[in-house]
């Protein structure tokens, strides 16, 4: 009985790691950065912004170029810098303790924007600010949060003169947007707005640490639990990829991005998953790397760019 019990849970855990894979290949980019690269934006066909820390500075550096050489508009971040995002000469970034910098000259040079005392949330004033997207020159959406449980979205209309605090009870990792319909995604917690993140409600969606949230002709999000979820409507979501279990896969999801037909989410451990079919189903691509990847952008249909800790990036060719 015993030797039965013994193969039983080997099977199950052959079964949970010995999944279909896709051979990719990846190319480590040597960029002029240490410390951890939190995001990567595109900002046009061969522009790339990617932003970070370096112990408790931060650092924005962008290529014109896909990649090949780099150069850093501005300097001066005296705390990390976690997501940039862009609209024609207006950039934003987001940083700890719910610092806001706005640029109007392509990120040359920028101004500190802060919420109002009333507009902090309560006990989060030291939280950080892990995803903004810029809208239009003068409207943004933020969020971000701490301890899991201590979140925030926020939004601007006048280009950071002030600040609508949507506090929550949830730490917040991603916003995005389609239409007036957006989507904001945390630990445990999927929230939607239908008037483009003015006020928002909270969805009954499967439990999850949710990181990333992407819309193509539907919403996908990925989870730190492993799970991949869509959605028609933004109310209803259902999993395409089931969370982890105790004796199965152990994935961990930091983002997601996805254009036209193909998606990409990368995490831990080297982690990257790919799809062919837009969102529909998931590969996990074979990988010995050993990188934290904290985010990811699709250049083509064919080529990936992810970003991790300690100044790691890899293109990822499909």
């Amino acid at each position: 009985m015993k030797t039965v019990a013994i193969i039983f849970l080997n099977a199950l855990l052959f079964a949970g790691c010995n999944q279909d894979k896709v051979d990719v290949v990846y190319t480590q980019l040597h960029l002029p950065v240490s410390g951890n690269i939190h995001s990567v934006n595109l900002v046009g066909a061969d522009s790339i912004l990617i932003c970070g820390s370096n112990a408790d500075t931060g650092y924005i550096f962008l290529s014109t170029d896909a990649g090949t050489t780099w150069q850093q508009p501005a300097t001066g971040f005296w705390n990390p810098v976690y997501d940039v995002s862009t609209y024609q000469n207006v950039w934003w970034a987001s940083s700890k303790y719910i610092n806001y910098f706005r640029s109007n000259n392509y990120g040359k040079n920028y101004a500190l924007s802060v919420p109002a005392n009333n507009q902090m949330p309560t006990g989060a004033f030291d939280a950080a600010v892990y995803d903004i997207l810029v809208l239009d020159s003068l409207t943004a959406l933020a969020c971000g949060g701490k301890n899991f449980q201590e979140g925030f979205l926020y939004r601007t209309n006048n280009g950071g003169t002030t600040w609508q605090l949507t506090q929550t009870t949830h730490e917040m990792r991603h916003i995005a947007i389609s239409g007036q319909q957006a989507i904001a995604v945390g630990y445990g917690a999927i929230y939607l707005s239908h008037d483009a993140g003015t006020t928002w409600k909270l969805t009954s969606a499967p439990a999850d640490f949710y990181t990333g949230v992407v819309y193509n002709n539907g919403w996908i999000a990925c989870g730190f639990d492993g799970g991949i979820y869509t959605s028609a409507d933004g109310v209803n979501w259902h999993a395409t990829q089931q969370n982890n279990t105790l004796l199965g896969k152990r994935l961990h999801y930091n983002a997601i991005y996805l254009l036209d037909q193909t998606g990409v989410a990368v995490g831990t451990n080297g982690l990257a998953s790919v799809s062919y079919n837009a969102g529909k189903s998931w590969q996990q691509c074979n990988t010995t790397l050993n990188v934290i990847f904290n985010d990811v952008v699709l250049l083509n249909k064919y080529k990936a760019l992810a970003v991790g800790d300690n100044g790691e990036a890899y293109f990822i060719n499909l």
